[in-house]
């Protein structure tokens, strides 16, 4: 697919990862490609919220696998209040989880919920509140997760594409249609 505006033009594959100084149009270009595909950001300023519905499907377990490995010394867990279905970690309600904890459940749920159908995800500064590691695993376990989704990623931290996804990796002063 090809995104183009007055402003920019960009040649969008399954996994797209934009660079680019702060203040240089790379969070307004999200904005411009979520609301021509019909999607929304997850961003800094998400707020998740504090129950989980997991849905069940053919990726539970992967996104189940993903999470215990990840979190450290905690493991997640299935339950339900009245008819609906919650996570708990370790017994405790989801708010127990740090921030980085949280925004990495938040971003793979996103992506379960998804259900291995074609998709697009586009990501703000992900890097925000995750260790090194998982920004270097991210990609892959959204992948893993639903290998049908199209990832779309600003950030500042190298760390999201070391492992692999730097060809992956456009400036945004590349794709400008218009040199200031």
């Amino acid at each position: 697919m090809i995104y183009q505006d007055e402003e920019f033009t960009w040649n969008l594959t399954d996994v797209n990862i934009l660079v680019g100084q702060n203040g240089s149009g790379k969070t307004n270009l999200l904005k411009k490609i979520s609301w021509v595909l019909g999607t929304t950001i997850i961003s800094v300023t998400t707020k998740p919220i504090l129950f989980y519905n997991i849905p069940q499907n053919s990726s539970t377990d992967k996104f189940t696998k993903i999470i215990n490995k990840s979190f450290y010394n905690k493991v997640i867990e299935y339950g339900s209040v009245g008819n609906v279905s919650v996570v708990m970690i370790d017994g405790k309600p989801i708010q127990h989880l740090s921030d980085g904890e949280n925004r990495l459940f938040h971003i793979l749920r996103t992506v379960l919920w998804q259900n291995g159908r074609e998709s697009t995800l586009i990501l703000d500064d992900p890097e925000t509140h995750l260790s090194i590691k998982w920004q270097s695993e991210l990609i892959q376990n959204i992948k893993d997760l639903n290998p049908n989704c199209k990832v779309i990623i600003a950030t500042h931290s190298p760390a999201i594409f070391k492992k692999g996804w730097g060809g992956k990796v456009v400036d945004i002063e590349t794709i400008k249609t218009k040199r200031q």
